[in-house]
């Protein structure tokens, strides 16, 4: 009879239906989870990128004033005072500087800072201005590496969430067919439904 042949062919149009409204919920988790890796890149960028600039900044201008302080070796223990708070002030960044995500070249040269810094605070103590110059302009270029990794770090952070973003558009688009799809199966069975109850008041003589 031709009313099972479109029972049958409603089933499977309702099967199919299924399936394609869980690859939308599959896409739709798919979209979910690269928009939470895009907030935790933009997140990155933030944290361990502007701020861990902000880091670099601070660190090159307090050396920077320390190499100008003591390239007059003379003691004078308003200079003692001066330097010695900037060596503090370098203390704290670098404190604040390891709280954040460190590559390990990051976390070399600020070791090295470290070292430098450790060395620097002996030599002020000491009042030996000399040495004192020579750990601060020692550690200038290991501060522009660092501020060169920032630049490089934040390159890499900004392909990846290119490509994201590349991703969530092919996403969206399959998502759109697939709506299309839905539509046009939806008007597959208001049809096919329709074809039953016509089939139905056909008299059984005619069938």
């Amino acid at each position: 009879m031709k009313w099972t042949y479109i029972i049958q062919n409603k089933l499977k149009a309702s099967f199919f239906l299924f399936i394609v409204l869980l690859m939308v919920l599959l896409n739709n988790l798919q979209e979910r989870n690269d928009a939470k890796e895009v907030n935790g890149l933009l997140t990155s960028i933030y944290k361990d990128r502007l701020v861990v600039e902000n880091f670099n900044y601070n660190l090159l201008d307090n050396m920077h004033r320390i190499v100008l302080l003591t390239s007059d070796t003379r003691v004078d223990a308003i200079k003692s005072k001066e330097v010695k708070n900037l060596i503090e002030n370098i203390r704290h960044v670098i404190f604040d500087y390891r709280n954040t995500y460190l590559t390990m070249e990051e976390e070399e040269n600020l070791n090295n800072i470290f070292q430098l810094t450790f060395r620097l605070n002996s030599f002020a103590n000491r009042g030996d201005y000399a040495s004192c110059n020579k750990m601060a302009t020692e550690s200038l270029p290991i501060l522009n590496d660092l501020s060169l990794i920032q630049i490089s770090e934040g390159k890499a952070i900004k392909n990846d969430a290119d490509k994201l973003f590349s991703s969530s558009k092919v996403t969206s688009e399959f998502e759109f067919a697939m709506i299309i799809v839905i539509g046009l199966i939806i008007q597959a069975l208001v049809f096919s439904s329709k074809t039953i109850n016509i089939a139905s008041n056909v008299p059984h003589q005619l069938n």
